[in-house]
């Protein structure tokens, strides 16, 4: 169960990075490519469900975590970006600086939860 754990951190690390990246472009005055943005942020939420549900079974079958911050970071993880991306609301697009600043973020919750773990 571990392994899958970390296997599923190591996904959410990739795919944090490539939410800063595909949110760099668009700080150079590109247009975002908000699809894209989209759908990797929908692809973090979802990948990081699958390990809060691994960590609850990993929690029942041999108890908690080493550090009770594991689950802030959890928290941490699975809320950055969505809060980055409607911080201006549904209609206008989102900021640039907000998705970077949050994939960085949900990085370093990642890395934590992995030291923590």
């Amino acid at each position: 169960m571990e392994t899958v754990h970390h296997v599923i951190a190591a996904i959410v690390a990739g795919l944090a990075i490539l939410v800063g990246l595909l949110a760099a472009s668009g700080l150079r005055g590109r247009r975002l490519p908000l699809r894209w943005l989209d759908l990797a942020i929908l692809a973090i939420e979802v990948v990081v469900l699958v390990g809060v549900v691994t960590g609850l079974l990993r929690f029942l079958a041999t108890g908690g975590p080493d550090d009770g911050l594991h689950v802030l970071y959890a928290v941490v993880a699975l809320g950055a970006l969505p809060i980055a991306r409607f911080w201006r609301g549904i209609g206008p697009p989102p900021s640039p600086v907000h998705l970077v600043i949050a994939a960085v973020v949900v990085l370093g919750a990642t890395v934590r939860l992995v030291q923590t773990g």
